[in-house]
């Protein structure tokens, strides 16, 4: 039966099912006020606890000053009217915002979270926590017991996470050069100093005064418990061993952030510098971690971070780029944690990506979206992390290496066995093995969802991969149209020049060089077949040039974009391994199989509500109960497991069609790339050629207008040959002569404007192609 009780505005029950959480001091009811039906969370003190008054009221007193996003809001404190405290005493009850996400604690005991919060989870925890604690310290309050259990998740409209630090029971102002002694905090979270004094010191000591800086220790020890699903010192017994405790905290190394006793005869105690294999956290973000624990875990108080020190590095991290990359020769997701100010250029991503994968810049092909990184930022030159398309596990960039085209997968095997129950019924000793065993079959379903992702990815990655070969030898092929038109155009200004050259040769005839007039005009005309001669030479060479090109490029085009050769040949292969929706269903089958591993873990530990009526039945009758579900996790988490390795072995299977197909598609891009660097390397000779073509019309035009002019005396030149000719004809011929002379001229003038601008324009594909070379070229 329910028990419900009251304060003049709110009402609450006491049940289990209502608890929140409970502390040193009080528990912490789910309630909701009277008229408005608005649901809260209703801090009640214990009923075998006799809070201090001070106490309860400076708790009330610090909350009352605090408004912040990341710190739970109080509501407003009213009497229980079933309490028989005197009227002139501190309120009894606290009203507070409802976090309906539960504590972190909770959270945390849950077997989905034996090896801490996933990465994106644990950093919204960080980036909270610290914009609450900075927020603290600005106001000069100080926690005294920061700890999983007085961190509440609350869950917003868009379903993502927002927590809130809670439970002022402890808390007090206290400026930065100001001193407390009084003990307060969770062992397994307290900084050794206030650990020593708490549990070692005797009445003739004198108190230990301690400083603000004792909850940096606190947010140390939680973070690393938030990402690891452990506390940081592990002692054999726990609590009940506090003198190892106390020995793993104060004679650590600099650099240490946790420790474990062996469970053998020695009892060792091993330090560790690194967060475990199965955290969850990325490598990339293990790095920038591990510094931040080990800094705020520090003994020595020289080396120790300061607040500012804190918050300047949770910044940091926090304002990282995340770049999520997938490594194809080792289907491998990556995460990297980009520094802004330390990336600027194409050049530094190159670096960063080689100092993960080990490719070298020079040799990386990153792929986006049906494009190349390189095509996508290409005008970007300075401050490129502003500018890096937004990526995600589930759609990342392609990292391709140009030599090694070797796809070589190995499956995670940081797996740890399940556990049999004995044979006996002991059900303290069975929910400690239903949990693991519960643990175990999370991570096994992670692990199927990697895979099933990598999938998608690598399914992906062919369409990736064809559609930029196909878009390079397409965008050759217009190249490779626009060079041909410029070379058209290069050859009408040169067919022009020699037609002029023979209408003027046609004309020496008519001239005589002893005539006025007559030498310049010979010498003129030497001059434009000076200049024709000396620049169609060197025509030829690129003529023949673009001749060389034209096969490979037809040859490409017809095999790699007119006949499907890459699709083809991947849906052929792929014909032979499972399907994206093949990896659906296993997908779904795996959390189908958690889903019935989970039913039993709740009944043996006690989590679910039926576990009340099922203790309610005879001994005998419970006992039967309890092994039916045993042998029904046991059952499901075999099903599990060889599911777990069907998956594998067709990941597999897909990984090695795939690696086949792939050494094609490299070849199938690199050639083009070649096919590229020599359509460059023309494009260049030509911008160069045709340069010195304009050049050379501009001295044409020069040399022609000085013809034009020293035929001005035409009469001269007529009768001073009309005694040879006829006088009629060879005027007729002069003309007709002239005629074609000015035509001509103007044939040349419209085709030097055509042709600059076919010189801008390839100037313009030059640059572009200098641009995209200059961010592959290490």
């Amino acid at each position: 039966m329910m028990s419900y009780r009251e304060s003049r505005n709110y009402l609450w029950s006491t049940s289990e099912s209502d608890e929140l959480g409970r502390g040193s001091f009080g528990i912490v009811f789910r309630g909701m006020h009277k008229v408005t039906g608005v649901a809260v969370a209703i801090k009640v003190p214990l009923s075998n606890v006799i809070v201090p008054a001070e106490t309860a009221a400076r708790e009330i007193e610090v909350i009352e000053k605090i408004n912040h996003v990341n710190v739970v809001k109080l509501l407003g404190y009213e009497e229980e009217k079933s309490s028989r405290h005197r009227r002139d005493e501190p309120p009894k009850v606290i009203m507070m915002e409802l976090c309906d996400g539960g504590s972190l604690l909770k959270i945390l005991e849950h077997p989905k979270n034996a090896f801490g919060l996933e990465e994106d989870e644990f950093l919204t925890v960080v980036r909270d926590i610290t914009s609450g604690m900075k927020y603290l310290r600005e106001n000069g309050i100080i926690h005294r017991d920061l700890k999983p259990a007085n961190i509440m998740r609350c869950i917003a409209e868009d379903r993502s996470s927002i927590y809130k630090i809670t439970d002022f029971g402890a808390a007090r102002e206290l400026n930065e050069h100001e001193e407390y002694s009084s003990i307060f905090g969770t062992e397994e979270y307290l900084d050794p100093d206030v650990y020593e004094q708490a549990l070692f010191a005797d009445s003739t000591m004198p108190k230990k005064k301690f400083s603000p800086s004792t909850d940096l220790w606190s947010i140390g020890a939680t973070l690393y418990h938030v990402a690891t699903g452990m506390v940081p010192f592990r002692p054999i017994g726990g609590r009940k061993n506090p003198k190892v405790m106390h020995l793993m905290t104060t004679q650590k190394e600099t650099g240490v952030i946790s420790a474990y006793q062996m469970k053998d005869q020695s009892g060792t105690v091993i330090f560790e510098k690194h967060l475990p294999k199965n955290c969850l956290l990325s490598p990339d973000l293990k790095k920038l971690i591990c510094p931040l624990l080990a800094g705020l875990m520090e003994v020595d108080p020289r080396k120790k971070l300061s607040y500012e020190s804190y918050f300047e590095k949770v910044d940091e991290i926090i304002n990282r780029v995340q770049f999520n990359i997938f490594n194809i020769n080792k289907s491998q997701l990556i995460r990297l944690y980009i520094n802004p100010n330390e990336t600027k250029t194409f050049e530094d991503l190159n670096g960063v990506i080689h100092s993960h994968t080990k490719i070298q810049p020079e040799n990386q092909i990153l792929l986006f979206k049906d494009a190349t990184l390189e095509g996508i930022l290409e005008t970007v030159t300075v401050d490129i992390c502003t500018k890096l398309p937004p990526t995600a596990k589930n759609n990342p960039v392609i990292l391709c290496d140009r030599v090694n085209t070797e796809v070589c997968w190995k499956p995670d095997k940081t797996l740890f066995k399940k556990k049999l129950f004995p044979n006996t019924v002991d059900y303290k000793t069975d929910a400690t093995i239903a949990r693991h065993n519960c643990s175990l079959a999370h991570h096994i379903k992670r692990q199927i969802e990697d895979a099933c992702q990598k999938v998608n990815i690598t399914y992906m990655s062919v369409q990736t991969i064809n559609h930029v070969v196909v878009t390079q030898l397409t965008s050759a092929s217009k190249e490779n149209s626009l060079i041909r038109k410029a070379v058209h155009s290069m050859n009408s200004q040169f067919e022009m020049m020699k037609g002029f050259n023979q209408l003027c040769n046609a004309f020496i005839k008519f001239v005589p060089e002893d005539i006025e007039n007559g030498s310049t005009f010979h010498e003129s005309v030497k001059k434009l077949e000076g200049i024709y001669s000396s620049q169609y030479f060197e025509f030829q060479k690129l003529v023949e040039m673009l001749l060389q090109l034209k096969p490979s490029i037809n040859s490409l085009l017809g095999s790699r974009v007119q006949n499907r050769f890459l699709m083809n040949n991947w849906e052929q292969s792929s014909g032979r391994v499972k399907s994206v929706n093949d990896f659906v269903r296993i997908e779904r089958i795996g959390e189908t199989l958690l889903n019935n591993i989970e039913r039993p873990y709740g009944e043996i530990s006690g989590d679910l509500p039926s576990l009340s009526h099922r203790r309610a039945a005879s001994e005998p009758e419970e006992q039967c109960l309890h092994l039916i579900e045993r042998n029904k996790m046991i059952q499901e988490m075999d099903k599990l497991e060889k599911h777990h390795v069907d998956c594998s072995a067709n990941f597999s299977a897909l990984n090695s069609v795939f690696s086949e197909w792939y050494k094609l598609a490299i070849a199938a891009y690199v050639q083009p790339e070649i096919l590229t660097k020599d359509m460059k390397c023309l494009q260049e000779k030509i911008l160069e050629s045709e340069k010195c073509l304009n050049d050379a019309v501009r001295s044409f035009k020069y040399q022609l207008e000085k013809v034009t002019d020293s035929l001005t005396s035409l009469p001269v030149v007529v009768g001073s040959i009309q005694n040879s000719h006829n006088r009629k004809e060879s005027v007729k011929a002069i003309r007709a002569r002239l005629q074609e002379l000015s035509r001509v001229q103007e044939e040349i003038q419209s085709n030097f404007k055509v042709n600059i601008e076919l010189c801008d324009q390839l100037q313009g594909l030059l640059l572009n192609s200098f641009s995209e070379t200059s961010e592959t070229t290490p």
